[in-house]
């Protein structure tokens, strides 16, 4: 069973006192706030939340054990999708997610609270034509707030993909749940993106990469560690769940040694779903909030 999650995280943040400490974790910069409300690391390398804990808690978000080494995208926290989720539409050269959780991000504010606080991040530079992006995380009551906003400063309209890849820490995959999917229309991508109707539970002990056609919140149970988790989201009407299975054997950041620690409950707009068209001007905000609630027996 996963006890607590990422050791070398662990390692860091038991290194440090308390405040907000600048450091380095696996060859990545990040920014480490540990407060008596509990801890929080990102990543300047993508903008990426890597830990999340409140005091006295499991972590609620998992991290990799083995990441790729710098600059490659970091496999746990809340990766960036964007401007496009999965591949690129027309051109296979470009990498998969996008461009922004493999940009680089400045911190512009952080404001510390006795309960949590707020932070924002931008890109160093232009990570797209005509688009700009903007990142805000915020903790408060045992909860995190992350938000997604993107900005068409172009007069032509343009169509944007994007998902908040949230790797959530469990105790193992045959001790969860996951309500408020039932009767939900779903696109199994292990079947070429065929169409069904979620009848019973959603089991990710095996394989899993499904769109749900769904905008409201989940919740995650987990009975292990006796937590519930909301997994709430703002314009949003997809909701990816994935978990890679046995085919972790060949993901070098994952492998069979972790596959069961974490699960992908993702808020996002997809382009089978509920693709983006922004006009010239105009802007989207994205949002994921996790918040741990009693458990549900």
């Amino acid at each position: 069973m996963n006890e607590w999650g990422c050791a070398a995280t662990k390692a860091l943040i038991d290194s440090v006192d308390q405040g907000c400490h600048d450091l380095e974790w696996q060859g990545f910069a990040v920014r480490l706030i540990k407060q008596p409300w509990g801890e929080l690391l990102i990543s300047l390398h993508g903008a990426q939340v890597l830990h999340f804990r409140p005091a006295s808690e499991h972590p609620v978000l998992w991290l990799t054990n083995r990441p790729k080494p710098f600059p490659g995208a970091i496999r746990g926290g809340v990766p960036l999708c964007w401007p496009w989720f999965g591949d690129h539409p027309s051109d296979e050269s470009l990498p998969a997610h996008g461009v922004a959780r493999t940009g680089k991000w400045r911190l512009v504010s952080e404001q510390l609270t006795e309960s949590g606080g707020c932070w924002q991040m931008i890109p160093e530079e232009t990570l797209w034509p005509d688009l700009t992006l903007s990142l805000r995380f915020s903790v408060g009551g045992d909860g995190l707030l992350i938000s997604l906003t993107t900005a068409n400063i172009g007069s032509q309209a343009v169509s944007v993909t994007q998902a908040l890849h949230s790797y959530l820490s469990i105790s193992a995959r045959d001790s969860i749940s996951i309500e408020g999917l039932d009767g939900c229309a779903y696109l199994d991508k292990l079947q070429a993106l065929a169409q069904f109707d979620l009848e019973g539970p959603v089991d990710v002990t095996q394989e899993i990469d499904r769109i749900f056609k769904h905008a409201q919140s989940v919740l995650l149970v987990d009975h292990g560690w006796q937590r519930t988790l909301r997994i709430g989201k703002r314009f949003s009407g997809s909701t990816v769940v994935w978990n890679p299975g046995r085919s972790a054997r060949g993901m070098v950041d994952v492998g069979l040694d972790q596959v069961d620690s974490f699960v992908c409950i993702e808020a996002a707009n997809t382009a089978f779903v509920d693709p983006v068209v922004l006009p010239g001007g105009e802007s989207i905000c994205l949002e994921t909030q996790f918040s741990i609630e009693p458990y549900l027996r």
